[in-house]
């Protein structure tokens, strides 16, 4: 059996990330209440707004698609994984414990904030040792 794990990443405001880099377990804590819906959902939607940038898929879009010769939308299959573009997230589903292809969202944007939600783990991407990144 294969285990997949799942990365959503969240693009922070400069301002939030400048608190939250010090404190990232209150950030998940917060994401989490989004994320179970353990809020009703005007709260949600505002403290979303609040913390987290949307996501600018048509730039991602068009990275991906040109970088890995595709025509794509916002689903893409590249190296066994999934990747899915959200305005609110973008999500990474993997075989591989932290895949390399990570990397390529921290140039899109230095204040991701990455959750797997299943296994409890959140980072910064911009922390995180590129030399633990998988290669694929």
């Amino acid at each position: 059996m294969i285990i997949l794990r799942e990365y959503n990443l969240f693009v922070i405001k400069d301002n939030y990330f400048k608190y939250y880099i010090k404190y990232p377990e209150k950030l998940y804590n917060l994401l989490s209440l989004i994320y179970y819906k353990k809020c009703s959902i005007e709260y949600g939607i505002n403290l979303y707004s609040k913390i987290c940038k949307k996501v600018d898929t048509e730039i991602l879009k068009n990275y991906l698609n040109s970088k890995y010769n595709l025509n794509n939308e916002r689903i893409f299959y590249i190296n066994g994984i999934f990747i899915n573009l959200y305005n609110s997230r973008i999500t990474i589903k993997s075989k591989y414990n932290y895949p390399q292809i990570l990397k390529i969202f921290n140039y899109y944007n230095r204040c991701i904030f990455v959750i797997d939600f299943v296994n409890n783990d959140y980072f910064f991407l911009r922390n995180f040792k590129v030399n633990i990144l998988q290669n694929i």
